[in-house]
């Protein structure tokens, strides 16, 4: 039994390594050996940490190891698709009230232009996990559960922070009503601002941690130390965006990237004002967000995965077609998907 195992082990391994590419190459060499230099600090934790204790788990039941943290890794997005989908479909039915509504964007985001990542050793179906299970419980007014997946969340990706917003929407909502007194306003502010404490915490520990890495050990000398150690407030992560991968304000703005603005425009510019309901405002104004920072900061063509976690963009799109047909969405969303499964595991850009 353990030699078939082994024997599995050996092709699946193989299998599975071929399809690491991109990020995923990064994750899995950052779940192996850590965080050898600064870039990989791009890279948060939560994935390559829950990819190490899936490959120490397993790595006494194979006796060929190689490739099973890309199986691992593979196996626990996937895994984690599956359970995001039923947590998106769940929060669906509770904001939408609206089964058929419901079914329509469930199916969409299953299906959704980004799924090839969703699939793959990425973060987005993890991320995905988080956040829709956050946004379940805010919904719900459990705050501190909400607080703490989102946190969650912001382990997996830096605009995990972002979800600080359904703290602050419904804070500042209930601020706004009559019969407040001064004790419930100044204890609604303090839990407000506990809660979004501890939503950037992951954010905050983890720029602390290359601080300490590659800063701490040189303080005698200051002319060793890399370059963003000596700004008044080091931040590892933007400074890696900045200058490994050219992000920041209007810097994707060339003339030669004007197909990846084609290729981010169907998601990109879908219309953000489909639903203003008090119910629902609090998602779309965070996909407004979300929208404006790719728009404003990130790589264009990142738009099509950075807001597959967006549930209005999938409750907005199974709006259309329920009124209009819709048969162009799903020609848009279908094509996307196939795409994607050729583009992406054969190393060509793809979002």
């Amino acid at each position: 039994m353990h030699a078939a195992v082994g024997s599995a082990g050996g092709w699946l391994g193989q299998a599975a390594k071929r399809m690491t590419v991109w990020d995923s190459v990064f994750f899995t060499r950052v779940a192996q050996c850590g965080y050898e230099y600064e870039h990989f600090h791009a890279f948060f934790p939560l994935l390559p940490g829950l990819l190490r204790l899936a490959q120490v788990s397993v790595q006494h039941a194979v006796t060929q190891p190689e490739g099973w943290a890309e199986v691992c890794g593979l196996l626990l997005s996937n895994i984690a698709f599956v359970a995001s989908a039923l947590l998106f479909c769940r929060l669906s039915s509770g904001v939408l009230q609206n089964e058929r509504l419901t079914r329509m964007a469930t199916l969409l985001y299953i299906f959704n232009p980004a799924s090839v990542f969703h699939s793959a050793l990425y973060t987005e179906s993890i991320f995905g996990l988080a956040t829709f299970a956050a946004m379940h419980y805010a919904q719900r007014h459990h705050m501190l559960a909400a607080a703490s997946l989102f946190a969650l969340s912001s382990a997996a990706r830096s605009n995990g922070v972002l979800g600080c917003w359904f703290i602050i929407h419904p804070t500042l909502v209930g601020l706004g009503r009559c019969g407040r007194t001064a004790r419930k306003v100044v204890r609604s502010l303090l839990c407000m601002m506990g809660y979004s404490c501890l939503i950037a915490a992951p954010l905050i520990a983890f720029q602390y941690h290359g601080y300490t890495t590659f800063c701490g050990g040189l303080r005698g000398d200051s002319s060793l130390l890399p370059s963003w150690c000596n700004t008044r407030l080091p931040y590892l992560y933007g400074y890696i965006q900045a200058n490994y991968w050219g992000v920041g304000f209007f810097r994707y703005y060339q003339l030669k990237q004007l197909p990846n603005f084609f290729l981010a425009a169907p998601v990109l510019f879908l219309p953000k004002s489909g639903y203003l309901a008090d119910d629902v405002a609090v998602y779309v104004y965070h996909w407004a967000l979300m929208s404006a920072v790719v728009i404003f900061l990130m790589h264009i063509q990142v738009a099509t995965r950075f807001l597959s976690c967006c549930p209005p963009l999938f409750w907005y799109a199974a709006h259309l077609y329920s009124i209009q047909g819709g048969q162009w969405i799903w020609a848009f969303w279908l094509s996307y998907v196939a795409l994607g499964a050729v583009l992406f595991p054969n190393f060509y850009p793809w979002t």
